[in-house]
């Protein structure tokens, strides 16, 4: 299932469509990505080679951004879901990675120069991935810091440090001793004081290696740790959102590729006197109603991407937060009932062990817990009823603690 009608200038709809060719070719080895549980470097390498992560790094350092947090921030969510239509996994890294970086060359964000372009070089060129470390749900330790001479001192855990298994830095959010507010380190994994636990085995999303991070009082030299502004982290906290719900959209718009292939491939019958699936009313049925699920979300998600990428300073972020709130629960409502639903349309023989069309649904309903959706529900229900958004402390949100 695939919508066609984009209206991109030229050099973003060549990255999209070039995201709408990986996903067939991701299609392909979602399956066997999924049993192996291990980071799936290929595809990472297939969409590095294909140009999409110049999306999020600006132009003065070799990409096509220009700068703004937003920009062309629905063209990056169509490829989100493309991606993630391929494999989930790699869906997730992927979407990380273009957070990360439209954070770290935010003008918000009070990184050197020298820093800003050692960084868009390695992304570019060297294919360097990034982790997002924030989750603390489960920690015992909570990421604090603390000035020394030259630098600051690093030490906590964190949990669901999604892309660890082959990036080569993590974006530490944290406390800085005596500085109010968030802060962030980038912290390179192969430092001796940074201990990777191997610890990810669960029951979806297996490929995403979201593993604990200790980090045992390591030094970050100047330059590579800074302040984040409420403001961008604000903004960033409601683009997660929307890029969550690309997530899990692609998901199910993956398991509905999969599901159409193999009964069109098989021609499954389910209704008395029907000799071809085209002519099976209930499958017809079936698959109209997904369809029309998946169809609504992508158009609200596509929504709250344009109105992201219109932002501007100065506007009201709360309404902004309601625009992705609606998306991101429609589209992890679509995706839970696609997953499941599949299966009425597939059958007994499709649920055999060698097709793994069960995926579709674990990576689903993994990562859709990920931050509590009633509390989505609830935003939106307050703005209807009293016309104001629910105050949200984003740093927490994504550390896993509301």
């Amino acid at each position: 299932m695939t919508f066609h009608n984009y209206t991109f200038p030229s050099e973003l709809l060549q990255l999209v469509l070039k995201s709408a060719e990986l996903r067939k070719q991701f299609a392909q080895t979602s399956a066997s990505v999924d049993k192996r549980g291990e980071d799936p470097a290929e595809n990472l390498e297939l969409i590095w080679r294909s140009g999409l992560n110049a999306l999020s790094v600006p132009q003065a350092y070799g990409g096509l951004s220009n700068g703004l947090v937003g920009f062309a921030f629905e063209a990056l969510t169509e490829t989100i879901i493309n991606i993630a239509a391929g494999e989930g996994s790699t869906g997730q890294i992927y979407f990380v990675q273009a957070l990360l970086a439209r954070q770290l060359f935010s003008p918000y964000i009070d990184l050197p120069e020298t820093t800003r372009q050692q960084l868009a070089h390695e992304i570019l060129h060297e294919n360097v991935r990034l982790v997002s470390s924030n989750a603390e749900a489960g920690s015992q330790a909570p990421a604090i810091s603390h000035p020394v001479a030259g630098g600051i001192v690093l030490r906590g855990t964190k949990t669901f440090n999604t892309a660890s298994g082959g990036a080569r830095y993590a974006v530490v959010g944290h406390r800085l001793e005596g500085a109010e507010g968030f802060h962030i380190a980038l912290v390179r994994l192969d430092d001796p004081s940074v201990h990777l636990h191997n610890d990810w085995d669960n029951m979806g999303q297996r490929a995403t290696v979201s593993q604990t991070i200790t980090y045992d009082d390591v030094f970050v030299p100047d330059g590579w740790h800074a302040p984040l502004s409420s403001h961008v982290q604000a903004l960033l906290g409601v683009m997660g959102f929307v890029m969550h719900g690309a997530l899990l959209l692609g998901i199910g718009l993956g398991g509905f590729d999969a599901a159409l292939n193999y009964v069109q491939t098989k021609q499954r019958v389910v209704s008395s006197g029907a000799k071809l699936t085209s002519e099976d009313p209930l499958l017809r049925l079936r698959v109209g109603d997904l369809s029309i699920v998946l169809a609504a979300a992508q158009a609200l998600l596509r929504e709250a991407a344009r109105a992201v990428e219109a932002f501007a300073d100065g506007d009201d972020v709360s309404a902004l937060l309601i625009h992705a709130s609606r998306a991101k629960v429609a589209s992890i409502e679509a995706a839970l009932k696609v997953t499941n639903d599949l299966f009425e349309i597939i059958g007994a023989r499709g649920t055999a062990s060698s097709y793994r069309f069960d995926r579709y649904w674990r990576d689903a309903r993994t990562f859709s817990v990920a931050l509590p959706t009633d509390l989505r529900r609830l935003a939106v229900g307050e703005y209807e009823l009293n016309g104001q958004a629910l105050a949200m402390n984003f740093a927490q949100a994504f550390q896993g603690r509301i």
